[in-house]
């Protein structure tokens, strides 16, 4: 900054009198953009490029607990190595792989990226879906300790396991990996303080496929490396093949690698930030007997996504809901307000998403203030889009109604759907409910309502096989989905942005009762509007089937 204001100085210096007063405004203009460009930007520097895999240590995670006898063959030639094990696993208490490794320091404040990467170009699995080879990052090499799997399995389907302490399991899949012939495919982990985003890439492909992130608090030591575990406990052993595995880390200017053997990697000048503690949310509104519809509010109150377990979806309301994304930074997408009263989710230009919910809530209405900024990317199309009934079933990719948003010259809302795949993307063939006009870039009052920089209120029902699109209380499109095969009934509620800076707060999923069908309707994709026949009421009742709310 200190060169760019001596810069300015000399133009000044240069300029005739009687057109200074007009250079001061606009080099005015132009420093406060500086500035503000400075202050808003990620500004790393590489400080570690490990490309040398040659000393990494080779050891076997075991839990003594398992009765389980664990046997490994390894060699490493130069970059490659190759496995063959029968390990149990990596999930719940059952810790139990392989592991070539090395420990790495990691403590570079809340901007600093890790990146880890390697090649699998081969493996031959002995059970149908258990064994796995992959990137692995552990907090410690005691069995049990917190670690992250980046993994792929013998239908070639990326997988992202977690594991924390007290031995719960979560995860991601990545979807639409089915071909065969999928080697040599690429595994890549970017790791922040507070989370793991996670990638893979195909042959003759050039772009990367975002598989999801996941939450994974550390304290600034990191083992990472090469994983594998078949599952089968007998003669047969799995066999990988990786090539090369590589570590980069940048750090916020200034930062300085620390060796992990002399501490703990605090080598950087980021700083944690503080939180702030706000006041605690009014409760739900519930009924004299304490019951309520809601069935999950967000309000991002606690500032902390990444410290977030998986909730109990049959203790409703869910107030801390677990939220999965495919963004690299999980806890910086929440803002603190410039009066420190509120905090909300800042998505903001990169090209992601959100998801949460139970994947079994039916008939339902999503609602949620947002905020679509100016300052937007002209020369590229914005989207934002939220989706209900969002489904994330391996075998079945990812599947929703989706409401999206489109600015630039197109300037509508539309509904379409979502159905299987591993991209999140909904090409136009899909919004098969129609569009209607909604410039929410507009500036010109005289054309319609300006939504820009001011927090308007969505609401979205899915309610049989209908959904309908509110704003501030208007209704904006509504859809009736004709077909029967390709019905989503259920399903929980997710977010999508590209190319455009959007502002999300006050998130609530409220329960919509459907006195006549209940979810039966939901469950067999038709029906809808009419009774639950007698015969299919008698069964559920007699074997206790609850789930289709048939009282």
């Amino acid at each position: 900054m200190k060169n760019i204001r001596c810069a300015l100085k000399k133009i000044m210096n240069c300029i005739k009198p009687q057109l200074r007063a007009f250079s001061v405004f606009i080099l005015t203009a132009a420093l406060l953009m500086t500035s503000v460009f400075t202050f808003n930007a990620k500004a790393l520097e590489r400080i570690l490029d490990d490309q040398n895999p040659e000393d990494m240590i080779f050891t076997m995670i075991h839990n003594p607990n398992l009765g389980w006898v664990s046997t490994s063959n390894h060699l490493r030639t130069g970059n490659t190595f190759h496995v063959e094990d029968n390990c149990e696993t990596v999930w719940y208490y059952d810790d139990d792989c392989t592991f070539w490794y090395k420990k790495y320091s990691f403590n570079y404040g809340n901007t600093a990226v890790m990146t880890l990467e390697t090649t699998i170009t081969e493996t031959q699995f002995v059970q149908l879906d258990n064994g796995t080879a992959g990137i692995l990052l552990r907090t410690s090499l005691d069995p049990g300790a917190t670690c992250l799997q980046f993994h792929i399995r013998n239908t070639r389907v990326p997988i992202i396991r977690r594991l924390i302490d007290n031995g719960e399991c979560s995860g991601t899949s990545g979807m639409g990996l089915r071909q065969s012939g999928d080697f040599p495919m690429k595994l890549k982990i970017e790791l922040t303080r507070t989370n793991a985003k996670c990638s893979y890439q195909l042959p003759n492909q050039s772009t990367w496929t975002v598989a999801g992130s996941e939450p994974f608090n550390h304290k600034g030591i990191i083992y990472a490396g090469l994983n594998t575990h078949s599952s089968f406990d007998g003669t047969k052993f799995q066999s990988t093949t990786f090539e090369g595995f590589s570590v980069q880390i940048d750090a916020p200017e200034g930062s300085v690698y620390v060796d992990p053997e002399e501490g703990d990697g605090s080598g950087g000048s980021g700083t944690e930030e503080e939180i702030v503690k706000l006041p605690p949310d009014l409760p739900v509104p519930a009924d004299s007997d304490g019951k309520t519809d809601y069935l999950m509010r967000e309000t991002f109150t606690d500032g902390q996504l990444s410290l977030r377990k998986k909730p109990n979806y049959n203790t409703l309301p869910v107030l801390l809901p677990f939220w999965k994304t495919g963004a690299l930074y999980l806890d910086e997408l929440i803002k603190l307000n410039e009066d420190n009263t509120n905090r909300f989710l800042n998505l903001d230009f990169e090209k992601t998403w959100l998801t949460t919910g139970d994947q079994h809530w039916t008939d339902y209405s999503a609602e949620f203030d947002v905020n679509f900024s100016s300052t937007i990317r002209e020369t590229e199309i914005p989207v934002f889009a939220a989706m209900v009934r969002f489904t994330d079933i391996v075998q079945y990719g990812y599947k929703a109604y989706v409401v999206r948003f489109t600015g630039g010259n197109i300037n509508t809302v539309s509904i379409g759907r979502l159905y299987g795949g591993a991209d999140m993307t909904v090409t136009p063939e899909n919004f098969t409910g129609g569009s209607v006009p909604f410039n929410f870039h507009n500036r010109d009052a005289d054309k319609g309502p300006v939504y820009l920089d001011s927090w308007h209120k969505i609401r979205i029902e899915a309610f049989n096989n209908t959904i309908a699109v509110y704003c501030d209380g208007e209704l904006l499109i509504k859809y009736t989905d004709p077909t029967e095969e390709k019905f989503l009934g259920r399903g929980g509620i997710g977010f999508y942005t590209n190319n455009i800076s959007v502002m999300l707060d006050n998130i609530t999923v409220r329960k919509m009762n459907d006195y006549i069908g209940g979810d039966f309707d939901n469950a067999i994709g038709g029906n809808f509007g009419e009774r639950i026949p007698d015969y299919a009421r008698d069964f559920l009742k007699r074997y206790s089937i609850n789930r289709y709310n048939t009282n």
